[in-house]
């Protein structure tokens, strides 16, 4: 059994044995903790027993790892993730990239859409919490409600987000 915990005491996942066999390297498995949770792949650091494991390390078993999500990314990577991680609902993920100034990466294009996506799914917490961020953000110094809140297709984003019942 792999068990990974947050720093928080928080158990992120446990894997079983013969999940093991499908996630054997260190890289698999951020590489799953970035479907299941949302962290980008590239903020992540594993450790075992105190030490970094390497992307190509083999996983070692039956252990409790940690993982340390790194405060920045490298400034071409940010978008994308953002915009990932909104579409995917991974409300943590993107409350560290925004801190870590992801948003200011985008352009005005990339805004307008993260605004979209984040609007244009099931009413959930996530979804709430992340529209409130995004505008959180976007809002940062502006007097003016920024030209991208216009949206797409004529609608605004927020108004979307109201008719599907976030608020």
């Amino acid at each position: 059994m792999l068990r990974v915990w947050k720093l928080t005491g928080e158990e992120l996942v446990s894997v079983s044995p013969e999940e093991l066999s499908l996630l054997s390297t260190a890289r698999t498995l951020k590489s799953h903790l970035s479907r299941l949770h949302g962290f980008p792949e590239t903020l992540q650091q594993l450790l075992y027993d105190g030490c970094l494991l390497k992307d190509a390390e083999r996983l070692p078993a039956p252990a409790d790892l940690q993982l340390v999500l790194q405060p920045s990314l490298h400034k071409d990577a940010q978008s994308d993730e953002l915009l990932y991680a909104i579409h995917h609902g991974y409300t943590e993920a993107v409350r560290l990239l925004l801190a870590a100034d992801a948003f200011n990466q985008l352009t005005t294009l990339q805004r307008c859409e993260a605004f979209v996506q984040a609007a244009d799914h099931d009413v959930d917490a996530n979804r709430v919490e992340i529209m409130r961020l995004l505008h959180r953000y976007a809002h940062t110094g502006d007097v003016n409600p920024p030209a991208y809140l216009d949206g797409l297709n004529g609608k605004v984003p927020l108004v979307r987000a109201a008719q599907r019942g976030q608020h």
